[in-house]
Parts: C-alpha cells; structure tokens; sequence
C-alpha cells in the first residue's frame, strides 16, 4: 500500500496511525515506528540573502521599492514562518495487543478523514517554489474553513465516542485556529488546553504537535485510564483529520 504523505502537514500523523493500525491488525506480533521531522528553518533560505529589509510605510511610500511590493513583502513573511513554526521530530511506537507492553499507551479506535469539500480548497494551504525558494500559502480564510471540516468530521462520531472524550489535542497552526475549533465546536477550554501549551511554548510543530500532545497528556497523567482523546489534524489538501484514541 502506497500513500503520499509529504507535504500533508499536521494531518499526515493520523494517516500514518491508520496505516500502522492496518498492518498490525494482519501481523498482531509486529511493532511498527512512525517516525516524523519538520525543518522550518528551511525557510531561512529565503532571506539569506536579503541585503536590506524595508518597513512596510518604507515599501509603501518609495516608488522604487513599490515596483518590487511583492518581492519585498516575501522577506517580511519568510521572517514570519520563520518565528510562527520549529523545528521538531518525534517517533511513535505501534504494536497489536499481544505484543508485550503493548498494556500502556493509547489504543486507536477510529481516523475520520475529510478533504476538498469545496473546489478550491486546495489554495487554502500549500507549499511551493518559486526560484528555487521553498515558500508557503496560507489562505486567510483558512480558520474558518478548519472548522466547517472540523464541523463535518464531528458530525460522523458516535455521540457515546465524543462524551467520553476527556481531552482533545489540536494542531497548533495558530491561536487563531485553535480557538475558532474550541470556540466553534463547543470544546470547554480545559480539554483543549494542551494545544495552548504547546503553541506558547513551541510555536507552530506541523504535525508533530499532535505526538508531542499526547506524549504530554500521558506523561502528566491528564486523562484517566479508559478514557478517550481526541486528535485533530489540519494539512495542505486541504484536507482534516479526526482520530478518536483510547488510554489503555
């Protein structure tokens, strides 16, 4: 089986916990390693070789710098991205139930997957080059369009599922994305709050926020044995993932 994963952002996480999930349902003794790395200083190459940086009234007012707007705001945003993501890796371990120490941790129940409802909702996030210069899009609308899919996925969940849900873990694109999923999607700020965390301490992880989420929620022991988290990736697609887990 042969999926594309590159490039998919945060919601590439829960794909991959859907395919380790079908291999080990056929091979209950093997261990399966997700292994994830994000490098956003790449966009440093952006401006390494930027001379000057102009303020934007400088840009603005100077008919010389005006001719070249567009060129001048991309150094502005490449210094942006560079701020709002960071760097990171993480690894997962996945096991069947007969494997020893296969006891703790977190028992995949369901992936719930939506992406393109809209025709062009491929342009709400992408990345691309553009004269050798790895750049990306995110759509301003993109807030609001991650919670009309997040809207949609929660739709298909078993009402059982969701009430037991004791924490969710959100793909920390921004502050802005996180509180119009809590806000919009009625999630008490407690359940959500590991996401905040993460955000203010890390920035922007892609998607390896979401295995940094739940290796906190088990080394603080937030939710209790039997109880349900609930994962919730955004990626280039567009596309929205929903992964509800058990803590075994």
């Amino acid at each position: 089986r042969h999926v594309r994963v590159a490039g998919m952002g945060c919601a590439s996480i829960i794909t991959l916990l859907g395919i380790a999930q079908d291999y080990i349902a056929i091979r209950p003794q093997a261990k399966v390693m997700i292994l994830m790395s994000v490098l956003s200083s790449s966009f440093y190459q952006n401006i390494f070789d930027v001379d000057k940086f102009y303020t934007i009234e400088e840009i603005r007012k100077d008919e010389s710098l005006s001719k070249n707007k567009e060129y001048h705001i991309n150094n502005w945003l490449s210094i942006i991205q560079m701020v709002l993501f960071s760097d990171s890796a993480s690894a997962m371990i996945i096991t069947g139930d007969d494997v020893p120490g296969s006891d703790s941790g977190f028992k995949l129940i369901k992936n719930y997957h939506l992406s393109n409802i809209s025709k062009n909702d491929y342009k709400l996030a992408y990345f691309y080059h553009d004269k050798n210069k790895m750049k990306f899009h995110m759509d301003k609308k993109l807030p609001a369009k991650g919670l009309i899919y997040t809207k949609k996925l929660l739709q298909e969940i078993p009402a059982e599922l969701k009430e037991n849900i004791d924490a969710w873990i959100i793909h920390t694109g921004s502050k802005k994305i996180i509180d119009s999923v809590v806000s919009g999607c009625n999630i008490p700020y407690k359940k959500a709050k590991i996401s905040y965390d993460i955000l203010n301490s890390y920035g922007n992880l892609s998607l390896c926020s979401l295995s940094m989420g739940l290796e906190i929620l088990q080394r603080r022991n937030f939710v209790a044995k039997g109880k349900l988290i609930g994962v919730i990736g955004f990626g280039n697609g567009f596309s929205a993932n929903i992964s509800i887990l058990e803590n075994k």
